[in-house]
C-alpha cells in the first residue's frame, strides 16, 4: 500500500520538474491529437493554458497553415512505424506573433494495447531559428559578396605550401582551376606560383607578420594554359588563442592588362621623354577652364619655359593670347568632341611672353574599350620655318614683280620710245635731204622737234631710274634749305610754257613757308608728274589750281583739276607701277608718273592723299614735315 505523503511528494517533484524544463511536456491520444496532459510550461509557449488543451484545445489547432501537411505526413509517417519523431514547424501564438518549436515524441504502451499514447516534448527554438536565419543571410550576403569580387578570396596555411583552407570560385579566371582542385584535391599556392616568385612572396609575408601589418605584393602565377598572368596579393595572418599564426587571409586580383598597359606606358614615357618634339598630355574635359596637363615632358620646358611643376594642373590656354586665333581654337574644339585628330597652326606664347607659331598635331588616347580618356599633343615651334618661307616667298613675289616690270618696261618702252624716235628720225631725214633749200625758220623748226623729243626720251629714262633706284633701295634723298615757292613757280611755269600751253594754271602761295629742307630734285619729280598728269586729263582750257602753304607744322601741296578723274576700281592700284586707270583712253603716259610721286614723298617721310570722281576731276594733296625752324 502506496502512502498518500509519497505520492504527493512524487507529485511535487514531478511538477517541480515540467516547470523548469524549457518546453512543455505533453500527452496526447494520437487519433486526434487530444492532449491527456500538458505541463504548465505551454503557457509561455503559445499563451495558453494547460487547462485550456485539457478541454479539447490541440497543438494542431495552433500549427502554421503552410506547415501543416508536412507535420501531418511526418508524424504519421513516424508513429506508423512505431518510431520516435523530430519535428520543427510554426506556430501562432496567442499573442498573434508566429514562433518556431520543436516537437519530438514517441508512441508508449497504454492499458488499451490497441490505442497506444504520445509522449512528447515541445521545444520553443525562435531565437536558433531566428540565428540560423541571421547565419544564413550573412552567409549568403558573403557568398554573393564574394562571387561578384573582380578577384579571388583565400585562406591558406602559413607554411611552406600554403595549402587551401578556402578558396572562392574566382580563383578559375586566374589560373584555370576550379575551387574544388584546391579545396579538395591538394593543389596549393605553391604549385601555381611562379618559381622565380616565391623567395619574393615568401619575404613579403614574413615582414609584415613580424611588423603586425598587411602584406601586398605582386607577383606571377601560371595559367592551366601555360601562359603567365600577373596578380596583386593583399592579405594578413590571423593568430589562434596561443598566439600562433592559424592562416592567411587574402585577396587577389587578376592585374595582367594593369601590367601590360604599364609597359607599354612605360615605352610611350621613354619614347615621349626622348623626343626633342613638346608633348603634354591632358584630361578631355572642354568647358572652361579646359583640360587640365596631366603631364609635360622636356621638350615642353624646353619650348615654352614652364617647368613640368608649373604646367601641370594648368591648361593649354597658358600658351594663348592676344594673337591666337579664336577660330581655330573653335575648329580644334569640334574635332576633339567628335573624337577626330587635329593638326593646325597658331600663335602661341612662351612663359616670358615671347610670341612664336605653334604646330599642333592632337590625337585622343583611347583605354581597351575605345572610351577617350586623354589628349595628347605634340607641339613644335615652326616660327623660323614660316619665316624662312616668308622671305622665300617675298623673294618669289618680287622676282615675278621684276619679270612683270621687265615685261610692262620693255611694252612702254618700245611704245613710249618709239614716237620720239620716230619724230627725232623724220626731223634728221628731212633735214639732210631739204635742209639746204628751207627757210632758216622751218629748220629750227624741225630742230626744236628734235629736241623736244630727245628731252621727252630724257623725262622717261629719269622716271624709269627714279623707280629703279626706289625698288632698289638706293633713292637717297639729299636735302637743302629751299625756297618753296620759287621751286613750285619755276614748275608751274615750265609746263605752263610746255605741254600746258592751252590751260590756266593758278598758284597760290599766299600762305607758304619761306623756307623748307626737302630734295629739290624729288619735289620737282613729284609735282611736274602732278602737273603733267592734270594737264593730260583735262580738256584745253581749263584749269589747274595749284597751291602751297604751311599748317601743323608740314609743307602742303595740292594739285586739282576738272579732268576726266579716277574710276573707284582704279583707285586701289593707283601707286603702282606701270598702272594706268581704265579711262584714260588714247592719252599717252607710261603709268610712272604717280609712282614717282609716291616714293619721292615716302623719302621725305610724308605722305599723299587724293579725292577724285570720274567725269569730275582730281586733287591731290603732298603733307611734308617741317623742321622745327622751318615751322616756326
Amino acid at each position: 500500500m502506496i502512502r498518500i505523503t509519497d505520492r504527493k511528494e512524487a507529485e511535487q517533484r514531478f511538477k517541480s520538474l515540467t516547470t523548469n524544463l524549457p518546453g512543455a511536456i505533453f500527452r496526447a491520444d494520437p487519433r486526434t491529437w487530444n492532449a491527456v496532459y500538458m505541463s504548465e510550461s505551454v503557457l509561455d509557449l503559445s499563451g495558453y493554458s494547460h487547462e485550456a488543451f485539457s478541454e479539447g484545445h490541440t497543438f494542431a489547432d495552433l500549427v502554421h497553415p503552410d506547415d501543416r501537411p508536412q507535420v501531418e505526413a511526418e508524424a504519421t509517417k513516424a508513429l506508423s512505424k512505431r518510431k520516435p519523431f523530430q519535428i520543427e514547424y510554426r506556430i501562432h501564438h496567442r499573442d498573434g506573433s508566429l514562433r518556431w518549436v520543436l516537437a519530438q515524441g514517441q508512441l508508449i504502451p497504454n492499458a488499451d494495447p490497441q490505442h497506444p499514447l504520445i509522449d512528447g516534448l515541445v521545444l520553443d527554438i525562435t531565437e536558433r531559428k531566428e540565428a540560423e536565419e541571421r547565419l544564413a543571410a550573412s552567409e549568403q550576403r558573403f557568398r554573393s559578396l564574394v562571387s561578384n569580387l573582380p578577384g579571388l578570396v583565400y585562406r591558406c596555411t602559413y607554411d611552406t605550401n600554403w595549402d587551401t583552407l578556402y578558396m572562392s570560385e574566382g580563383i578559375f579566371d586566374v589560373t584555370g582551376y576550379s575551387r574544388a582542385e584546391f579545396e579538395e584535391h591538394g593543389l596549393s599556392f605553391k604549385e601555381v606560383v611562379c618559381e622565380d616568385d616565391l623567395p619574393r612572396i615568401r619575404e613579403a609575408v614574413r615582414a609584415s607578420i613580424e611588423a603586425g601589418t598587411a602584406y601586398e605584393v605582386e607577383y606571377r602565377m601560371r595559367h592551366r594554359d601555360g601562359s603567365m598572368c600577373w596578380v596583386t596579393d593583399k592579405g594578413q595572418a590571423t593568430r589562434g588563442p596561443d598566439g600562433t599564426i592559424a592562416w592567411l587571409d587574402g585577396v587577389m586580383f587578376d592585374i595582367t592588362a594593369r601590367k601590360k598597359a604599364e609597359e607599354r606606358l612605360r615605352l610611350m614615357e621613354t619614347a615621349v621623354e626622348d623626343t626633342s618634339e613638346s608633348v603634354l598630355i591632358t584630361e578631355t574635359e572642354l568647358d572652361r577652364p579646359g583640360p587640365r596637363i596631366v603631364h609635360v615632358n622636356p621638350g615642353f620646358e624646353r619650348l615654352t619655359g614652364y617647368t613640368a611643376e608649373e604646367a601641370i594642373g594648368q591648361t593649354p590656354r597658358i600658351l594663348q593670347g592676344e594673337e591666337t586665333d579664336p577660330d581655330l581654337l573653335v575648329h580644334l574644339r569640334e574635332q576633339l568632341e567628335a573624337g577626330q585628330p587635329f593638326f593646325g597652326e597658331t600663335v602661341n606664347y612662351r612663359k616670358d611672353g615671347t610670341p612664336f607659331i605653334n604646330e599642333w598635331s592632337i590625337s585622343p588616347a583611347r583605354n581597351d574599350k575605345g572610351e577617350i580618356t586623354h589628349f595628347v599633343a605634340v607641339q613644335r615651334d615652326v616660327t623660323e620655318r614660316r619665316e624662312y618661307e616668308n622671305r622665300i616667298r617675298e623673294a618669289l613675289e618680287k622676282a615675278r614683280e621684276l619679270s612683270d616690270l621687265k615685261t610692262q618696261f620693255i611694252s612702254m618702252t618700245s611704245h613710249e620710245f618709239r614716237t620720239p624716235m620716230g619724230t627725232i628720225l623724220a626731223s634728221a631725214e628731212l633735214l639732210e635731204r631739204y635742209g639746204e633749200r628751207w627757210e632758216h625758220d622751218k629748220q629750227v623748226t624741225h630742230l626744236q622737234r628734235i629736241q623736244s623729243a630727245v628731252h621727252t626720251m630724257s623725262d622717261l629714262l629719269d622716271d624709269v631710274l627714279v623707280i629703279g633706284r626706289s625698288d632698289a633701295g638706293k633713292l637717297n634723298m639729299r636735302p637743302e634749305r629751299l625756297n618753296p615757292t620759287a621751286v613750285i613757280q619755276a614748275i608751274v611755269d615750265e609746263v605752263q610754257h610746255g605741254e600746258g600751253d592751252g590751260h590756266t594754271i593758278t598758284l597760290n602761295t599766299d600762305e607758304a613757308p619761306a623756307v623748307a629742307e626737302a630734295d629739290a630734285g624729288l619735289i620737282r619729280h613729284a609735282c611736274t608728274n602732278l602737273l603733267s598728269n592734270a594737264v593730260k586729263y583735262s580738256d584745253p582750257g581749263s584749269t589747274i589750281r595749284v597751291r602751297v602753304w604751311a599748317a601743323d607744322k608740314a609743307l602742303h601741296v595740292t594739285v586739282a583739276d576738272d579732268g576726266i578723274g579716277i574710276p573707284e576700281d582704279d583707285q586701289e592700284r593707283l601707286f603702282e607701277s606701270f598702272h594706268r586707270a581704265g579711262n584714260v583712253g588714247n592719252v599717252s603716259g607710261t603709268g610712272l608718273g604717280l609712282a614717282i610721286v609716291q616714293r619721292a614723298v615716302a623719302a621725305h617721310g610724308g605722305q599723299i592723299d587724293f579725292q577724285s570722281e570720274a567725269g569730275v576731276g582730281s586733287t591731290f594733296h603732298i603733307t611734308l614735315p617741317l623742321t622745327p625752324q622751318d615751322a616756326a
